[in-house]
């Protein structure tokens, strides 16, 4: 069915919605005939979404179909449901947020009403500087500047509201911001009173001048890069330093700073912003580290710049560029410091621990299942006769001890149990449980994988005759039951093995960058220290010393995978099966993979728990990242990370060198988009404009390749959807090395340690 013939019967049901000739129940029937056509279109989410307010049930509507909505780009069905929605949030009293997302599409569509807003802003600031603060001009300064998506600055005005009226300041008016990316560390580093760096040069200069005197107010220590000279010539920006330090200005609420613009034959060369900023974190920290604050233009210059990307870290989330244009925060200075007040420990001190025993089993968890307790009786069952650990960190989410429970069940002293000191992000929680290990080598997994009973004898024997800090091996598979009705109980057995015979190869790095470029799905093949790899303790200083932290990035797989071959030359690899990697419905990855791509909002509904908990450090989009399209998938998520590399330098600028490049890019993107998925539409239309921001040549492939799949819709039987997941998705039997993929439950295979049992005597070890 054509796109136009099917807007116009969602027009129609519309028009007998609003003229009563079908009742809410009659439309929910009719969309849902309609709902066959793939993919649901935004149209379609917009009738349903208004069948619902008729009906009065606008409960769960902003849950459901928030996520729904481009705040990126416009296009037929975009704007009424964004419109709709916001009509829900002013009748359920959330009048700011209504206002704030009234002004965003205001701005996205061109409307000129967000003047208004503008205007009230502008006025607000105008009596504050001139010397009111009272209550009513901090609330109409702090609203405003929420409603212009200016969030840093409307939770700076807060915080200061809350000191000087704290009888009207409430903690659920502070958690509209906490919620949001990293304003947690924000809060408490303010609390704490720790360093500020304003930088104020542009556009932004009156907010960083309400800032720096609000910043102070709240006890902060506030240095303001406040101007900017400009000076002609052939000089090292990074020397101009000491003549921007040694004129630098005292007053009551800051240091202020002058920056120096270089000109060199009448082009703008740059300036030394990024250098006094790493000055004062180095000489006039006692740490050395200090929060930025800039406009976000600003942000993003210091975040690409050659000589502190690795030092500098923006971490306010990127919003579409028409509100972008706000002030934004950054990390800059040492990482360890940073995550000290994360984890709440030493972590340098953890870093150079010096081992104790030989191997770190590493098994992160969150919110345990009974795959937990098989998994660590495959660690538990090691052939290994030498010291070893399993650490496990638990990062479930509060009141929840299925993790401890099972580990005290198992009562073995080899497991050591550590709760991470708050809810961290999936990289985070990897990262933590790597610092409080003891191991020479470190193994990390997951909650549902296994270790071959084998593991820790072959690798050391490989280490000790192999110097190599990473190692990367082959691993089976199994789909626990319950897992994805088409692929549960898969057991694969990738080749035939002999027994202790341990062949190892090196594999170059380059020959994994041409297998990014060429296909990002096969990013599992990548050393990516979890699963398929493990690493030397040591090797983390390095990570350190050559990329500013030590995991990164919106997964920690793809993330160290990229990372390891951006930085090493060859990988060493072992011919010989080490682990198996589990896939079950308690998998926080799965998990996100079930409610971002396939939008089942069941899925959503049944593993809130997973993926809840307010994060107090993550990864945030840049600019960068939204110049690719972003639709949460695995290969989206490596182009994601490949930005923020090329950014800091640690991949080569010229990672994609031209317009075939980047199509390839695309393709890879969109071939791993279900047009099933509840948001196709809205990621269809997102990368068509980032496609047409990219050049003619790019947006011309687009509408000829991928532009078509919301242009013509395709009809899915519901019968034929149905039976299709429940259709297995593999072909038992042998392969041509070897290795065998079975249905395991033909075995009685249940659960992951019987798998390792079948693995082992399958191939007689």
């Amino acid at each position: 069915m054509k796109r136009e013939e099917y807007i116009a019967k969602l027009k129609d049901v519309e028009r007998a919605l609003d003229n009563g000739s079908m009742s809410p129940d009659e439309v929910f029937n009719a969309l849902e005939e309609m709902e066959a056509y793939k993919p649901v279109l935004t149209y379609w989410y917009y009738v349903k979404c208004k069948a619902l307010v008729k009906k009065g049930d606008t409960g769960n509507i902003i849950a459901v179909f928030g996520d729904k909505v481009s705040r990126y780009c416009n296009y037929e069905g975009n704007a009424e449901l964004w419109q709709l929605l916001i009509d829900v949030y002013s009748m359920q009293g959330q009048e700011a947020e209504a206002k704030k997302q009234q002004y965003m599409l205001d701005k996205l569509v061109g409307r000129g009403t967000c003047d208004v807003e503008d205007k009230s802003l502008a006025a607000a600031k105008k009596a504050f500087i001139e010397g009111d603060e009272g209550i009513d001009i901090l609330r109409q300064l702090e609203d405003c500047y929420y409603i212009a998506c200016d969030t840093v600055m409307a939770y700076c005005v807060y915080k200061y509201r809350a000191k000087k009226y704290p009888e009207e300041s409430t903690g659920e008016q502070e958690n509209r911001y906490i919620r949001l990316a990293n304003m947690l560390f924000l809060k408490e580093y303010i609390e704490d009173r720790g360093t500020v760096i304003i930088a104020g040069t542009d556009y932004a200069k009156e907010d960083c001048d309400i800032l720096t005197y609000i910043l102070h107010q709240l006890g902060l220590k506030v240095y303001l890069i406040a101007d900017m000279i400009t000076e002609e010539g052939d000089f090292s920006l990074q020397a101009s330093v000491a003549v921007s330090m040694d004129n630098v200005r005292e007053y009551e609420d800051c240091t202020a700073i002058t920056a120096i613009e270089q000109i060199r034959a009448g082009v703008n060369a740059g300036n030394n912003i990024p250098y006094i900023i790493d000055y004062i974190c180095q000489n006039m920290t006692d740490n050395d580290f200090a929060i930025t604050l800039a406009s976000n233009d600003i942000i993003e210059e210091l975040r690409c710049h050659r000589d502190i990307s690795k030092r500098f870290e923006r971490l306010n989330e990127c919003q579409a560029l028409h509100v972008d244009k706000v002030i934004g925060f950054a990390r800059m200075g040492d990482y360890c410091t940073y995550m000290d007040r994360i984890y709440g420990c030493d972590t340098r001190e953890l870093l150079n621990r010096r081992a104790e025993v030989d191997f770190s089993i590493v098994v992160p968890v969150r919110n345990a299942t009974e795959t937990f307790y098989h998994t660590l009786r495959t660690c538990l069952e090691q052939d290994y006769e030498g010291a070893y650990e399993i650490v496990v960190s638990d990062n479930s989410t509060e009141g929840n001890t299925n993790a401890k429970d099972i580990v005290l069940r198992l009562n073995d002293d080899r497991i050591r149990y550590y709760k991470t000191p708050r809810p961290l992000l999936l990289t985070k929680s990897f990262e933590y449980a790597y610092l409080q290990t003891r191991g020479r080598y470190i193994i990390p997994i997951g909650a549902d994988d296994a270790v071959l009973p084998w593991a820790l004898s072959v690798l050391d024997y490989v280490w000790k005759n192999k110097s190599s800090d990473i190692i990367t091996w082959i691993r089976g598979f199994y789909a626990w039951p319950g897992f994805n009705k088409g692929q549960e109980n898969q057991f694969d057995i990738p080749c035939m093995f002999e027994k202790n015979k341990v062949s190892c190869n090196n594999v170059k790095s380059a020959e994994y960058m041409e297998l990014i470029k060429s296909n990002a799905s096969s990013m599992y093949a990548l050393p990516n220290m979890y699963i398929n790899s493990g690493f030397r303790r040591e090797y983390m200083k390095e990570l350190y010393a050559k990329t500013g932290c030590i995991i990164d990035g919106t997964s920690q797989d793809i993330y160290m995978g990229l990372s390891n071959i951006a930085i090493n030359d060859d990988i060493l690899r072992i011919e010989y099966p080490i682990t198996i990697a589990g896939m079950s419905n308690s998998s926080v990855g799965t998990v996100n993979n079930m409610v971002n791509s396939k939008g089942d909002d069941s899925n959503k509904k049944k593993y809130t728990s997973l993926l809840s908990g307010v994060e107090i450090s993550g990864y945030v989009h840049t600019r960068e990242a939204l110049e690719l399209p972003i639709v949460y998938t695995d290969v989206s998520g490596v182009y994601k990370i490949i930005a923020r590399l090329m950014a800091k330098g640690i991949l080569p600028s010229d990672f994609y060198k031209n317009d075939v490049d980047i199509i390839r890019v695309y393709q890879n993107i969109y071939k791993s988009l279900a047009l099933s998925g509840d948001k196709c539409e809205k990621y269809i239309y997102e990368g068509y404009k980032t496609a047409k921001d990219r050049g003619k040549a790019i947006a011309e492939w687009f509408e000829k390749s991928i532009l078509p799949n919301v242009k013509e819709l395709k009809y899915y039987d519901k019968r034929d959807i149905e039976a299709q997941k429940n259709r297995k998705t593999y072909v038992e039997g042998f392969n041509k090395a070897g290795g065998v993929v079975l249905d395991a439950s033909r075995y009685g295979v249940t659960n992951v340690y019987e798998a390792t049992q079948l693995f082992k005597s399958f191939l007689h070890f």
